[in-house]
C-alpha cells in the first residue's frame, strides 16, 4: 500500500524547521566563521567550506541544532526562529490541521505501518503534552529539512513544505504510545491562545 503523507528524515542529526525566504542562510555542517564572509560568497556563487568541527555551535549551524539538548524546541537563528526535532533521526511526516492553524509532526519511532499508525491519531490525549515554548511564523511558508543540509541544496523529495497562517503557536511534544507496537513522537504546533 502506497504511503497517504510525505515522510523525510535525516542522515542522523536533528530536523529543522526553517522559513523558506531564509533557507538560504542555512549552511548546515558547512562554515559560517571564516575570515571572509561565507553568506556572500556562497549567493554570489561561490563554494561553502566544509568544517571539520561541524558539532562546534560557534562554527556552524548543524552544531546549534545539535546543541538543543531536547525532544523539540525553539533556536535562534539570525534573529528568527527555527523548530528543532532532536534526538533519534526518525522519519518524520506533517499532518496538517484544515485551518492551517498548526499541525503535528508525526516521528515514526515504530508502528507495523503508515495505516494502523493513521488510525491511532484518533486516540491523541489532550493532557500529557510537554511544553517547548511560543514558535512566531513571521511568514506562511516553511520547510522542514535536514539540519547538516545548506538549506540553499535541499531537495523537493529531502523536505516537506509545511503552510501556516503568520501568528504565534504553540509547541508540545507527547510520547504516544496507542498499543504495544506503535510509537510515535507528536510534537504539535497550535494557535497560540491568550488566557
Amino acid at each position: 500500500m502506497e504511503n497517504r503523507l510525505k515522510w523525510v528524515s535525516s542522515t542522523g542529526g536533528p530536523l529543522v524547521l526553517i522559513h523558506t525566504q531564509y533557507l538560504n542562510k542555512w549552511f548546515g555542517v558547512y562554515s559560517f566563521t571564516t575570515e571572509e564572509n561565507k553568506i556572500e560568497i556562497y549567493l554570489e556563487g561561490g563554494g561553502l567550506v566544509l568544517e571539520e568541527d561541524f558539532l562546534n555551535p560557534q562554527k556552524t549551524h548543524y552544531g546549534k541544532a545539535c546543541e538543543y539538548p531536547n525532544l523539540c524546541g525553539i533556536i535562534d537563528f539570525d534573529d528568527k526562529q527555527v523548530i528543532v526535532l532532536g534526538d533519534e533521526p526518525a522519519t518524520t511526516a506533517w499532518f496538517p490541521y484544515p485551518d492551517e492553524e498548526g499541525g503535528i509532526f508525526l516521528r515514526w519511532i515504530f508502528a507495523p505501518d503508515e495505516e494502523s499508525m493513521l488510525k491511532s491519531l484518533n486516540g491523541i490525549p489532550n493532557k500529557g503534552w510537554e511544553k517547548n515554548g511560543i514558535f512566531n511564523a513571521k511568514s506562511s511558508s516553511f520547510k522542514l529539512i535536514d539540519s547538516s543540509c545548506p538549506g540553499i541544496d535541499v531537495e523537493e523529495n529531502e523536505s516537506l513544505a509545511i503552510t501556516l497562517n503568520p501568528g504565534n503557536y504553540d509547541l508540545a511534544t507527547l510520547e504516544y504510545q496507542p498499543d504495544v507496537s506503535t510509537h510515535l513522537r507528536l510534537h504539535k504546533l497550535e494557535k497560540h491562545r491568550r488566557g
